[in-house]
This record gives structure tokens, sequence and C-alpha cells, in this order.
């Protein structure tokens, strides 16, 4: 992919470190500029494992025998087991949502109980709705790709320059990043146009997508993956 040291194609985006690294607590507008028609928060593809006792397994109660009776648990599923892969069967947030009594918005993610083990992010599905999502957003498009935190990606072999430039990059480049860095980089990709920006945050729950409104309808007709509005103050 080819690159460019010239930061002022993402001038537009007025991207604050300090903000982003320094809060806790953002909103939407200290991600993205409130420049666009929609935001969108791009939710993971979720699986769960049919039947698993979640009631039983306690996390808060530290004695041996809640302790025994968690390992149990896990064995019996195949959690933990390097020789085993447990089986996650496909399911949605709105869903757990619903199973677990927690309120569908943009905090579920951070209110699930993960450590019981029970579901679990399916990453391979994750990159392929993002992939697909993308490509009816941008169809033949070539995107620019600007990567804030990119001394901590200068070993990985999907991009080329280990300093701070702007990638000329295409989606398939793009999911090839983001998967090699574990959907944990914090990075920027927008078309030339600048009628969407794609965020992606270190240590957040969901990329946000904001966009104009011609390029909003292609994305609410993408049911394959699952998705939440945002307001540009929606904490993330």
């Amino acid at each position: 992919m080819d690159y460019s040291t010239d930061l002022s194609v993402v001038d537009w985006l007025q991207i604050n470190e300090e903000r982003i690294y320094g809060n806790r607590f953002l909103q939407v507008t200290d991600l993205l500029p409130n420049l666009f028609a929609t935001y969108t928060a791009l939710l993971p593809s979720v699986g769960i494992i049919e039947g698993f006792p979640f009631e039983q397994v306690n996390l808060k109660n530290p004695s041996i025998a809640q302790l025994n009776k968690n390992a149990a648990i896990w064995a019996e599923y195949g959690i933990y087991n390097a020789q085993y892969t447990p089986t996650y069967t496909p399911t949605c947030f709105s869903d757990l949502a619903t199973q677990f009594n927690l309120p569908y918005n943009n905090t579920l993610l951070a209110r699930l109980e993960w450590q019981k083990r029970g579901f679990a992010i399916q990453w391979e599905q994750t990159a392929s709705n993002l992939m697909n999502l993308l490509k009816a957003v941008a169809p033949d498009s070539q995107l620019l790709l600007y990567v804030v935190d990119y001394y901590r990606w200068a070993a990985i072999d999907e991009l080329p320059s280990a300093d701070q430039v702007v990638y000329s990059i295409t989606i398939a480049e793009y999911i090839e990043f983001i998967t090699a860095a574990s959907f944990d980089a914090t990075c920027y990709l927008f078309p030339e146009d600048t009628s969407w920006c794609l965020v992606n945050v270190e240590d957040r729950s969901f990329p946000i997508l904001g966009a104009d409104w011609a390029s909003s309808e292609a994305i609410s007709s993408q049911s394959y993956i699952e998705k939440l509005p945002l307001s540009p103050e929606t904490q993330v």
C-alpha cells in the first residue's frame, strides 16, 4: 500500500490524542467531528454456549466450593481447555440484553459478565461483517487510513511504515490490519470525499461510523451486522 507523510488530510478530523487517551469517559464528538448526519456503533459478532448455566457460575464468591464449582462447569463445556474449542452458537446483543435483563444501549458490552465465559466475541465473523459493510458503503473505493498509535504496530507486516503517515488502502488491507491489531488500534478510515469515517479506539467496545445521509442509508440496510444509533453526545 502507498502512504504519505502529508498529515493535512486528517486535519478535518480534529484528532485530540490527549482527550482520547486522557479520559475514561468519551463522547462521540471526542472521537469524530460533529459534521455527520448519523453516528452508529458497529457491534461485534457474538456467540453463546447453548445451555450454559450462567446462574451457577459466581465470580463474586471467593469460597473454595464456588471456585471448584466454577472450574467444574468450565471443564464440562471445554472452557480453558487447550485441546477443545467450545461451540458458540451465533446470537446477538439484543438477545443477550433480554436474557440478562440489561439495557440494550451503548453500555451493554461493558455490563455483560464476559468472565463467566458462556458467550464470546466471534472475531472472524466480526471481521467478515465489517468487510461486507465497508464494501456496501464504499464499493471499489480506495480509502485513507490514519493510525494514531502507529508506534504500537511497527512490528506487524500489514503496515509498510513505522512512521506517522497516512495510508492509501483497500478494504481488504484495512481488515488485514485491524485483525492483526486484534481490533485494538486507534485509527481512522475514510474516503477522499470524507462522506463517512470509521474510528476504532484502543480498549473501547466497538468502532463508530459517522456518515452523511447517503452513506447512512447504505449502512442501515446491512442487516447482518448489529448496529446501535448514537448521538454526538453519547458516552462511549
